[in-house]
């Protein structure tokens, strides 16, 4: 044991050695685009919750038994500054050197032009902003580029390792399943271009496809023994799902997740705060470079064809999640996007005249550029979006104590939301998801993540406000003005009130399934 364990720290230490200059070019990438983020400590939405209420076995309420291990036994407490994203970025960089050699990239050219962007792509900005689970998906990114390892490097059973790994990365992150299918999609679409056969390659698909359905299998029964053993009811991922609308609405959901998917592709500033042409520059040239690289190949017209078909499907992989939630595709959720666009790049250039090569790289430099600006981009306007809901917190504090007083109230237990904030968008603090919103607009005035929120300033008088009460107060709402207006803080009895605007759909609905009161629900 200890002979084997010298031989991988030599085996590990070599390599360091021989690709110094790529490992230090990525870390610096990495740096480069999450050094903010890295150095500060934003809150997103969520953490306000996770800094006064552990997740616990919440996590395996969500079907994330990993994120409950790596919760208890790594980081306890997640909204701290810098080791959360540091764990990910660590493990996301490692995730993509191990992929390199799984794929057999060996030209420094390439090695650096696939890193590069498998590290810098902006869009896993959107999960990294969560000190909450970051961390969870470097981990779970170096865990689906370990499978890939492990089923390249191995004969025989002992592919079947890749299954532990793959488990693994599935029970951290559901989306994570997505990325596996993508890195043993590269893989295959790789190992049947450069084999020279006329045939594909069966008995690897067939093996790939046991890998992926026992890992599946072994993540679901553990699942389910951890949901026994800890009591705890699932049903959150299933809240997002809705496949009888797919039935009937198959039209509309293509069409809504197809947008996306342009989107995304092509740079959109609605995605990445900047618009980056060069990210839809890279894919045209990826797909040319794969169908010069299919027209020589020696595999049959049938199975060149077929492989055509499984680099389009891999554009649509990440995506696939739209189908099932209505046509509506978070950003946080495509984290197999980094692998995509690496996979692609490397299929593209490989085999192809060097002028082809440097011409791919300089545009990926370029576009790898853009990419740290975005992701700059996107975590000022999280950034400056906190600084003005702390300015903001602290004036309505402020004027709970001004309305306090006024009312020459003894005991405040109470706070009621009406409304919600609606802080437009700006070329300064643009928003996106989680990106450049508050905390005063989220689920269209949610009083818990407020009251969380003031929590974090220290103010920790009140609570929210029984749901049978609300409806006591409706008429002392819709009678003030809304804010900033003077009166638009106000404190009736124990509880305190503030308007921001007319009821919400949300607060409606709230209301009227606790009270069943007919104005609500009509």
């Amino acid at each position: 044991m200890i002979i084997q364990i010298d031989v991988f720290v030599s085996s590990v230490r070599i390599y360091f050695k021989d690709n110094a200059l790529l490992v230090a070019l990525l870390a610096s990438i990495a740096i480069s685009a999450y050094g903010f983020e890295l150095f500060n400590l934003n809150l997103t939405i969520d953490e306000e919750v996770h800094a006064f209420s552990f997740p616990g076995y919440q996590w395996i309420s969500q079907g994330r038994w990993g994120m409950f291990l790596l919760n208890k036994f790594l980081i306890p407490y997640t909204v701290i500054p810098f080791v959360p994203l540091f764990v990910a970025l660590v493990f996301h960089v490692a995730a993509f050197l191990m992929l390199l050699r799984s794929w057999g990239v060996k030209s420094n050219l390439e090695q650096i032009t696939v890193g590069a962007i498998g590290v810098s792509y902006p869009g896993i900005a959107y999960m990294y902003t969560f000190s909450t689970i970051n961390y969870g998906i470097g981990i779970g990114l170096f865990c689906v580029s370990l499978s890939l390892l492990i089923y390249s490097q191995s004969n025989g059973l002992r592919k079947f390792l890749a299954i532990i790994p793959a488990t693994l990365a599935i029970s951290i992150y559901q989306g994570l399943i997505v990325a596996l299918a993508c890195v043993f999609l590269v893989h295959f679409i790789s190992e049947q271009l450069r084999a020279g056969r006329r045939n594909i390659d069966s008995r690897s698909l067939s093996t790939i496809l046991c890998i992926g359905m026992l890992s599946t299998a072994a993540y679901y029964c553990i699942q389910k023994l951890f949901l026994f053993f800890t009591g705890s009811v699932t049903g959150y991922i299933e809240q997002f799902l809705d496949v009888g609308y797919l039935r009937n609405n198959l039209a509309h959901v293509f069409s809504k997740t197809l947008s996306t998917l342009i989107r995304v592709y092509s740079g959109d500033a609605a995605i990445y705060a900047n618009e980056i042409r060069s990210l839809g520059v890279i894919l045209v040239l990826a797909l040319c470079g794969i169908a010069a690289t299919l027209r020589h190949s020696a595999l049959s017209l049938v199975n060149k064809l077929l492989m055509g078909f499984l680099t389009l499907a891999l554009l649509w992989l990440p995506f696939t999640i739209g189908f099932l939630a209505r046509g509506n595709v978070t950003i946080r959720f495509l984290v197999a996007l980094p692998i995509v666009l690496s996979g692609l790049t490397m299929l593209g250039v490989r085999g192809q005249p060097r002028s082809f090569k440097i011409f791919v790289g300089v545009v990926s430099g370029f576009c790898v550029f853009q990419f740290v600006i975005s992701t700059n981009y996107l975590f000022s306007s999280s950034h400056l979006a906190l600084q003005a809901d702390r300015l903001l917190a602290s004036t309505v504090i402020g004027r709970i104590q001004g309305a306090k007083a006024d009312a020459d109230a003894k005991v405040l237990r109470y706070l009621e939301v009406v409304g919600y904030l609606k802080r437009p968008a700006t070329k300064l603090i643009p928003k996106s998801e989680t990106f450049g919103a508050s905390f005063f607009e989220w689920d269209q005035g949610n009083v818990w993540r407020i009251l969380f929120f003031l929590k974090t300033l220290g103010y920790q008088d009140l609570e929210a406000m029984p749901m049978e009460r609300r409806s006591e107060m409706m008429e002392v709402a819709n009678s003030m003005p809304t804010w900033p207006e003077k009166g638009s803080v106000k404190v009736v009895g124990d509880a305190a009130i503030i308007k921001f605007g007319d009821y919400s759909e949300g607060q409606k609905q709230a209301i009227c399934e606790a009270t069943r009161k007919r104005e609500f629900c009509d």
